[in-house]
C-alpha cells in the first residue's frame, strides 16, 4: 500500500525527528484545511498566482458583470492577462 499510494513519501520529514519538531512541522498542514474548509469556492485561493486571479476577477466584476455581457468579460480579462504577462517579460528581460 505505501509503494502505491505514498510512493514519494511525504511524511519523510517526520523522520528521525524529536516529538517537539514533529509537532511544529504537523502545525504546517492545519492552515490550509482550515482554510479549505471555512473558505467558499468562489474565494478560495492559494499561492500568489491564485490570488492575483481572484483580485482580476472581482476588479472585472464591478465594471462587467459574466452574465450579462460574457464576451466583453472574456475579452477584457483576456487583454489583461496579456498585458500583465507582456510587462512581466519585459521586466524579466531587463
Amino acid at each position: 500500500l505505501k509503494e502505491t499510494f505514498l510512493t514519494d513519501d511525504p511524511l519523510r520529514q517526520f523522520k528521525g525527528q524529536p516529538l517537539k519538531k514533529k509537532r511544529i512541522l504537523g502545525s504546517s498542514f492545519v492552515p490550509p484545511l482550515v482554510y479549505a474548509v471555512l473558505g467558499s469556492l468562489r474565494d478560495l485561493a492559494v499561492g500568489p498566482v491564485s490570488i492575483a486571479s481572484l483580485i482580476l476577477g472581482s476588479m472585472l466584476r464591478q465594471e462587467v458583470s459574466p452574465t450579462k455581457d460574457p464576451i466583453l468579460f472574456l475579452q477584457l480579462a483576456f487583454s489583461s492577462t496579456f498585458f500583465a504577462s507582456l510587462f512581466q517579460a519585459s521586466l524579466g528581460i531587463l
